[in-house]
């Protein structure tokens, strides 16, 4: 005869794949998070860039694959940062719990801890937003202190729940149904900081990016492009030679070109004499009539 406990815990120790569902879902939801991030960042850093170097992003034609790629190490380092910050926060629970659970205690760390607990467990959770209230007030004056708001209204939203759930420790019978409810909000508050701070940081690598090629257009890679069909392509400091071949027929080179961007068999120049107020940027498809020859400098030496 078979007996079936109706008790969760017996069913959770009965049946092995419990503990290892909600894991595997944990980690399926992270990754989608972290890869939508990924993509994000990608479009949002590119799209700022092209903006400011007189183009639309679109016509860049970059795919999935691509934001991926150019947004692996920033995005790391963002998410390393979040990570470290959860390990603190995981250590600073575990230090205020025990100080709180053992009372008055003469060791200064614990009555640190205890000081610090009794602040959280008082304090009402409308008084967190201060915080952001106080970063949108310093904004008005000064502009870059606008992006600190994300992280701020985060932290304030995870300050204030995390004092909820001191409070709900204490009692003898945990309201699981406010803890839910408590959790999900935080959780989408942060969600949204998360990809506020992640388009922030993305504006701000795309403009330095878009600044750098502004201000070095001629330390781009030097490129010619031969052709054996007219390009007309005209533009600041461009230079169209005209070659006679062998059998007669004419080829066509052009010089004064930089490459900016590369997408699949799209080339995307610009020419040594482009300014952000007048320049041209030139998209050359290669095919078989097209040649792009990649030098130090704008023509080849010797």
């Amino acid at each position: 005869m078979l007996l079936v406990s109706d008790r969760p815990d017996d069913r959770r120790r009965s049946d092995p794949w419990a503990h290892v569902t909600p894991v595997v879902l944990g980690l399926g939801a992270n990754v989608t998070v972290i890869t939508a991030l990924l993509i994000y960042f990608g479009w949002r850093r590119n799209e700022t860039q092209a903006h400011l170097l007189g183009i639309d992003e679109g016509i860049l034609g970059l795919s999935t694959k691509d934001y991926l790629l150019q947004s692996v190490k920033p995005v790391v380092t963002l998410l390393l940062y979040l990570a470290t910050a959860a390990l603190v926060a995981l250590v600073l629970d575990r230090w205020i719990t025990k100080s709180l659970d053992s009372g008055e205690s003469r060791r200064p760390a614990d009555r640190v801890g205890h000081r610090a607990g009794t602040i959280l467990l008082h304090t009402p959770g409308l008084v967190w937003a201060a915080l952001p209230a106080a970063v949108a007030a310093v904004a008005v004056v000064w502009p870059e202190a606008l992006r600190a708001l994300p992280p701020a209204i985060a932290l304030a939203a995870v300050t204030a729940a995390y004092g909820v759930v001191l409070e709900d420790r204490r009692r003898d019978l945990p309201e699981r149904g406010s803890l839910i409810a408590v959790g999900a909000i935080t959780g989408l508050l942060v969600g949204v900081c998360l990809f506020w701070s992640t388009s922030d940081y993305a504006v701000a690598d795309g403009e330095r990016m878009a600044q750098k090629v502004i201000e070095g257009v001629d330390r781009l890679p030097g490129v010619i492009v031969s052709a054996r069909h007219p390009m007309n392509l005209e533009g600041p400091g461009v230079d169209e030679e005209r070659l006679a071949t062998g059998e007669g027929d004419v080829s066509y080179r052009y010089t004064g070109l930089r490459l900016w961007e590369s997408t699949g068999d799209n080339f995307f120049l610009l020419s040594d004499g482009w300014t952000p107020s007048y320049g041209t940027v030139f998209m050359v498809h290669i095919d078989d009539s097209v040649r792009l020859d990649f030098i130090r400098d704008d023509r080849p030496t010797g």
